[in-house]
């Protein structure tokens, strides 16, 4: 939940000092900065947010070391953690097959460890929590709206003001894989606010509209898919637990899915059902896996190097479609074959572990989706969608610890 009873001996927002405040601010801002910039080619842009995201979290480390203050930590450290380790003795012994692409892979996966270790402090205090989830909601209609609307009218310009490499631009993103993976985080935000708030539903129910009708927009099968079925095991699990009043429940239903149909009706459905007619939706994917598997047989206990991946594909290629082939569209296979199938599973633990808090949270349930969406693409290879999840998975780690087995309420104050 955004709010609720807190466990004795948790911190309360009202001992969130300056600094943490601060911190927050600056790491929102930080992580809008990265969604805007995803779409930018030069190295810049990704390495001012590794920076800026290593200095916040080294910042938050250095005051518990001067202050003396409790250091928290969760689940999600120790297999990220690994992927930094991994990657570090396959660059110290030579073991990857590109060097350059592993250090630049140990620079994320450090990013990624600093992401859960920062929010994983901040978070604490939940005032702070559910302040940035509330933001975080606003900026990604923001920018869901900006992209359909850009998506129509810009010329394939970003923000209608850059030229980029592709028309169909989506906003900042030029995958639209990642921009559903992105909005895929949201939905169950929206959709929990307009079940929990009965003053606002009305509005968070529109913004949930604008979020499913972006992802119809931006003709990703996958994404849609997903973010489908995210709001039928939201609408399940409010039954289930009597979040709402049957007949309550029915009528926010209807009015989601009217709302969602408009919008859908208004951005266009047809391009993405003629997508979704598609006689194979795996084509070359299939082929693409199996080859990744191959990969991952021949070296299954150390890897080839992380990030070494599009360098030793062509080796096991079982067919050319004469295209470059950078990634195995299956987060899970790429990680076997770059660090060995230990590290593969080390993060699968995150993804199982996730499973019951955010079930219990439901606005978790994008992460969920987020890791079953990893399986047939690869929405966690830019920190400007990633950095978020990891982010979420901190936040979901406190309130589960700080709430343990909390059942759902309605009319909860807003943060």
């Amino acid at each position: 939940m955004w709010t609720g009873p807190r466990r004795s001996g948790a911190k309360t927002e009202s001992r969130a000092g300056k600094l943490d405040v601060c911190l927050a601010a600056a790491l929102l801002v930080l992580l809008a900065y990265g969604t805007s910039t995803i779409w930018v080619s030069s190295r810049w842009a990704l390495s001012a947010l590794e920076a800026g995201l290593l200095a916040l979290a080294a910042a938050a480390a250095l005051r518990a070391a001067i202050t003396g203050q409790r250091v928290l930590t969760t689940f999600a450290l120790a297999p990220i953690g690994m992927a930094v380790i991994v990657g570090l003795t396959q660059h110290v012994t030579g073991a990857t097959a590109y060097e350059f692409q592993t250090r630049s892979e140990i620079v994320y996966w450090l990013v990624a460890f600093a992401c859960v270790f920062l929010a994983r402090q901040l978070f604490e205090y939940r005032g702070i929590r559910n302040l940035f989830l509330q933001v975080f909601l606003y900026f990604g209609v923001a920018i869901s709206l900006v992209a359909v609307l850009q998506y129509h009218t810009s010329d394939g310009r970003v923000f209608w003001l850059f030229p980029a490499r592709y028309e169909d631009m989506l906003g900042p993103f030029q995958n639209r894989n990642n921009f559903t993976a992105f909005l895929e985080l949201l939905v169950p935000l929206a959709l929990y606010k307009a079940l929990a708030d009965r003053k606002r539903r009305t509005w968070y129910l529109v913004m949930a509209a604008i979020l499913v009708a972006a992802a119809v927009a931006s003709l990703s099968r996958t994404g849609t898919l997903l973010i489908v079925a995210e709001t039928v095991v939201i609408f399940l699990i409010a039954a289930k637990t009597g979040l709402l009043p049957k007949g309550d429940l029915i009528r926010v239903g209807a009015c989601a899915i009217a709302a969602a149909g408009v919008l859908i009706f208004a951005v266009g459905w047809e391009p993405l059902w003629g997508r979704l007619q598609s006689a194979d939706p795996l084509i070359y994917r299939r082929e693409i896996m199996q080859s990744t598997v191959a990969m991952i047989r021949e070296r299954p206990w150390s890897g080839f190097g992380l990030g070494a991946y599009q360098t030793v594909y062509p080796a096991f290629a079982l067919f050319d479609v004469g295209l470059i082939v950078n990634h195995a569209h299956n987060e899970w296979l790429e990680w076997a074959a770059e660090g060995g199938l230990p590290l593969s599973a080390a993060l699968l633990s995150v993804a199982v572990w996730v499973i019951g808090p955010a079930y219990r949270s439901v606005w978790g349930l994008g992460l969920v989706a987020i890791f079953v969406h990893a399986m047939i693409d690869y929405p966690l290879q830019r920190l400007g969608v990633s950095a978020w999840v990891y982010v979420l998975l901190a936040a979901l780690a406190a309130e589960a610890e700080q709430e343990p087995g909390r059942p759902l309420t309605a009319d909860e104050p807003s943060p």
